[in-house]
């Protein structure tokens, strides 16, 4: 009888476990399990994205229109992120003249710190931080790295979360700057 009433606790917690992971499964949106391309008829436009510079001048995607432009989010405390940081200044001063703008939002707590990373790892491409409004910090569950990437016209058209690895970097930049 006690092996029997164990049993059915156990599987009591299974179903339950099961039936929760489901749900989350369910009404989490699919941007957040996948890293696509978005097809250009469904891409939207990004204008609300802004970000402040160290120096308190505001970063707004609307002053770049006409640039593929590469956003990763990212923070000192992230061994993927360090990996992606060598390839990410290659590949930035690499296409600094050809309409690509790489910009690196620190999600750090201790913002303190950042200038001094910034310095010693030789980031070449600015670095800023999220407005307190920031629709995509507020809106997406954001595991780091994530690197958005956005068309010519400001749209969101690549989605990587994780490590991105430098040729698929260099071969979404190349499709979007072949767009027209």
């Amino acid at each position: 009888m006690f092996m029997k009433d164990q049993q059915n606790r156990l599987l009591k917690f299974i179903w339950i476990t099961f039936v929760i992971l489901l749900l989350v499964y369910l009404l989490i949106p699919d941007s957040i399990w996948t890293s696509g391309f978005i097809p250009i008829e469904k891409r939207k436009l990004s204008s609300e994205l802004r970000f402040k510079h160290f120096n308190g001048n505001l970063w707004r995607l609307d002053d770049h229109l006409g640039k593929v432009i590469v956003v990763n989010y990212w923070a000192t405390w992230c061994s993927p992120c360090l990996e992606e940081i060598p390839y990410f200044n290659k590949l930035a001063r690499e296409y600094s003249n050809k309409n690509v703008q790489f910009i690196g939002v620190s999600l750090d707590n201790d913002l303190s710190m950042v200038p001094t990373f910034v310095e010693r790892y030789s980031i070449s491409y600015p670095i800023v931080v999220p407005d307190k409004d920031d629709a995509v910090v507020n809106s997406m569950f954001l595991a780091l790295p994530t690197t958005l990437i956005y068309d010519k016209q400001g749209r969101l058209a690549k989605k990587h979360v994780g490590l991105l690895p430098e040729a698929t970097l260099r071969s979404d930049i190349e499709e979007l700057l072949n767009e027209p």
